[in-house]
């Protein structure tokens, strides 16, 4: 099972063989996109500007210590995220094992973080990583495998 980038659609073979590079990048980019700084966002409408701001302001599910994603004792309220949680994420939070249930939003004040030979899935609507939170991926240079998948949903029909 290879790699799915966006929309659940998954890679190509010749996708995986010759395109790490431009999945590295469309990653940067999608983080890029997502780590609004405050500054940037004064230049948005003011119902973007909302939006935003609802994404951070109010979440459903917060880390109260590092630990893993799988953990219910890194969560406050005491259980892992679900479908059409707000998570924010305020500690070092480790990704592992195979999370299907699309959460709607998390941003990441701390950091998401793999091991590159651990097997891991993660389904999601939005997400935002601010200017002091860190998505993390692989092992240093080694980058990411075909073992960890990003699974982009469309939970909120847009919204």
């Amino acid at each position: 099972m290879g790699l799915v980038f966006c929309c659940g659609q998954p890679l190509s073979a010749q996708q995986h063989k010759t395109g790490l590079e431009e999945i590295i990048m469309r990653m940067l980019f999608l983080l890029i996109i997502v780590g609004i700084s405050s500054a940037a966002m004064a230049d948005l409408k003011s119902d973007e500007v909302a939006y935003y701001q609802n994404l951070a302001d109010s979440p459903t599910i917060v880390s109260i210590q590092d630990g893993d994603w799988g953990d219910t004792a890194a969560w406050d309220p005491g259980r892992t995220p679900g479908y059409g949680d707000r998570v924010l994420v305020a500690h070092q939070v480790r990704l592992n094992g195979i999370h299907t249930d699309p959460v709607a939003t998390i941003d990441i004040t701390g950091e998401i973080y793999t091991n590159r030979k651990q097997k891991i899935e993660l389904h999601f609507d939005t997400m935002l990583v601010n200017e002091t939170g860190t998505l993390r991926m692989g092992d240093g240079n080694k980058g990411i495998t075909q073992k960890q998948r990003l699974v982009v949903h469309d939970i909120d029909g847009g919204a």
